[in-house]
């Protein structure tokens, strides 16, 4: 129903939309420019064209070179340390692009491991993104946002399937990083980008405090809140149309039926050849790949916030949809996602403050019944020479040939012929935060915070079964030549829980010229998952796909129960004299249930120091000298993500691996 609703209202906003917001450039160019500062040349600087992802970065002397730009584009020319700059691109535009610094970066505040720091006392490594510089671009996956704006994190998509397009993240070569989204560890592929205020990385000693989990750098997600002032309602809606990179170059049938005769693999006569490279009736060319797969696959994505609030309450609450249609022509890939997100502060007192957030995702992912890998193999195959579509027959298989006979790319990718893979998720996260201030103690203040997290997935596959027929032209008749699939039906379903509650003491004050902030927390986790999965096959009928109607012969079955926890203690202790020396020290003391009893437990200290020598007056009158900071850190990090049980040697039997994972 809701599949038919969002093609409904597709199709009534489609030329509207069609018209507001698709642009066709008849001219496009490659540009060349310059971009530097009042010193010099400036190296690693992004230009892009705003609103997509076409982009690059200025090379050592300060050159950059855009490719596929049209006159009225606007050109976005960034630098860390700098501000923006933007220049409406025609003929006449000068690119020799000064940049000026961004004096307001070094007040600026980040998000940092259980706080947040001024960024000119941080005395480790965390870059920072903004939610200006976040929804730029329409993206259906959030990973895919810091591709190209964080140094040192590598990103790579390696597929384009809605639904399970995300970008995987590498921070400086050492694996996937953990990411907490407003302090609780989730994917950060399905959450709404329209939500997010901030984005920081912290690498190095700035890690170190998240102890075992921070082996591979860590990735804080802020999501946005509610400020004090008259409630705003804001709309933001995007249409966008997604195509592939590069088409194949295929051979046409004159060149097929030619290599086929030099390969040996077929002997076709000198006419038979001539005819195909002619095109003659009979011997036409098919373009497999065209009749699969369109030139543009439609995205459009909607979200809805309202924000506000007085002294006492603050609110910030968000409606997000995204509808991502994948590349099939017949229309049968494609992915929903609705997310709802509620943040409200109290300020009970001078004293008290309460925080409530509640979010919750609901989404589907829709696939042929047969696996994506099989209709791609069986593309890669297809013979030009052979019909895609069988000749008024439409509802029937093609063989895609290459030898097989069970081959049917265009068939494969119709529900209605190969059957259907339905992923269904729903996500639940809700929290509760106290924070009071010890009226006694100036700067000392106590907080709780209670999480709940609760993600179910369900999956239903139906694998139809489907006959592959071959046109013969010179008969005009249509033979079946083999069979994919099998009436098979398969259900799984997960259930997964955590519960994660911290209490912390916090202290900070100012005494003249010194600065002391300190930290301690303790935190427990607790996760349980739940896995269930049934199969049978030899279905009565395919239009009532329920496991009651398959055969009892061949009936599978399976089910765990898997139980994860982690307990620890956390430290903190900052120091600065007269903002321009500042030592940070912190310890992390983990234990984690995926190891052994007798060595579960795991000390992870560190200590950084810093230098701004741009405060010192030797410094202060040199123009070419804005910022300049000397930092130094030590620290140990750990990895306990390496699977459930396996410290238990009976753990593995008879093949059965049992390595389901824990967590959203």
């Amino acid at each position: 129903m809701k599949h038919n609703l969002n093609q409904l209202i597709w199709k009534m906003l489609m030329p509207v939309m069609f018209v507001l917001v698709f642009n066709f450039s008849f001219a496009q160019e490659t540009i060349n420019g310059t971009v530097s500062d009042k010193n010099g040349p400036l190296p690693g600087a992004t230009i892009l064209i705003k609103g997509t992802t076409n982009g690059t970065q200025s090379d050592f002397d300060g050159n950059f070179t855009l490719s596929n730009v049209s006159s009225g584009d606007t050109l976005e020319f960034s630098y860390i340390g700098y501000e923006m700059s933007e220049l409406v691109f025609d003929q006449n535009a000068d690119l020799q692009i000064i940049l000026v610094e961004d004096t307001k970066a070094l007040d600026e505040v980040v998000v940092v491991g259980y706080g947040t720091q001024k960024k000119s006392s941080l005395t480790g490594s965390v870059v920072k993104v903004d939610s200006e510089q976040l929804t730029r671009v329409s993206v259906p996956n959030a990973t895919e946002l810091l591709a190209g704006r964080v140094a040192g994190i590598i990103t790579k998509q390696t597929t384009g399937i809605p639904g399970d397009d995300s970008t995987t993240l590498n921070v400086r070569g050492f694996g996937s990083p953990l990411i907490l989204v407003d302090g609780i560890e989730m994917s950060l592929d399905r959450i709404d980008p329209n939500d997010i205020e901030s984005i920081n990385t912290l690498k190095d000693a700035s890690a170190a405090i998240y102890g075992a989990r921070a082996g591979n750098g860590v990735i804080l997600i802020t999501t946005k809140r509610g400020r004090e002032g008259k409630p705003t309602i804001s709309y933001t809606g995007t249409m966008s149309f997604q195509q592939p990179v590069v088409w194949r170059n295929n051979v046409n049938a004159g060149q097929f039926v030619e290599m086929q005769n030099e390969g040996g693999a077929a002997s076709y006569t000198p006419e038979q050849l001539q005819a195909y490279k002619n095109g003659d009736p009979g011997y036409e060319s098919y373009d497999w790949e065209r009749t699969i797969f369109r030139n543009w696959a439609p995205m459009n994505q909607h979200s809805l916030t309202a924000s506000g609030g007085s002294e006492k309450v603050k609110f910030f609450t968000s409606l997000g949809n995204l509808y991502q249609s994948g590349s099939y022509r017949s229309g049968d890939l494609n992915y929903g996602r609705t997310n709802v997100r509620s943040n409200v502060d109290f300020n009970i007192n001078d004293n008290l403050t309460v925080g409530l957030d509640l979010s919750y995702r609901k989404d589907k992912r829709s696939e042929p019944g047969m696996p994506q890998n099989n209709i791609y193999n069986a593309f890669i195959v297809s013979e030009p020479i052979l019909h895609p579509v069988i000749p008024g027959r439409p509802e029937l298989a093609a063989n895609s040939g290459g030898g097989f006979g069970n081959r049917a790319a265009y068939g494969g990718s119709q529900r209605s012929l190969s059957g259907f893979l339905d992923i269904f998720g729903e996500v639940f996260n809700g929290r509760i935060q106290m924070d009071y201030k010890i009226p006694q103690v100036e700067g000392l203040s106590v907080k709780g915070t209670l999480t709940y997290l609760s993600d179910n997935r369900q999956t239903k596959d139906l694998n139809k079964r489907m006959p592959v027929y071959q046109y013969d032209q010179a008969t005009e008749q249509v033979d079946q030549v083999g069979q994919a699939g099998s009436d098979a039906l398969s259900e799984s379903l997960r259930q997964f829980k955590r519960i994660y509650p911290t209490i912390s003491v916090s202290y900070e004050n100012v005494f003249g010229d010194h600065e002391v902030k300190g930290l301690l927390l303790t935190e427990t986790i607790d996760e349980e998952t739940i896995n269930f999965s049934a199969s049978r096959r030899d279905l009565l009928t395919t239009d009532l796909p329920f496991l009651n109607l398959g055969s009892e012969l061949g009936i599978q079955n399976s089910g765990n129960a898997l139980e994860f926890g982690r307990s620890s203690v956390v430290g903190r202790v900052n120091y600065g004299f007269k903002n321009k020396y500042f030592l940070e020290s912190s310890f992390r003391y983990d234990a984690s249930s995926n190891f052994a009893e007798e060595s579960r437990w795991g000390f992870f200290p560190s200590v950084s120091a810093a230098w701004r020598l741009s405060e010192e007056d030797f410094l202060k009158d040199v123009d070419f000298v804005n910022s300049l900071k000397v930092r130094m850190s030590f620290s140990e990090t750990g990895n306990d993500n390496i699977g459930l049980y396996r410290y238990l040697e009976a753990f593995y039997i008879q093949g059965i691996t049992n390595d389901f994972a824990s967590g959203p």
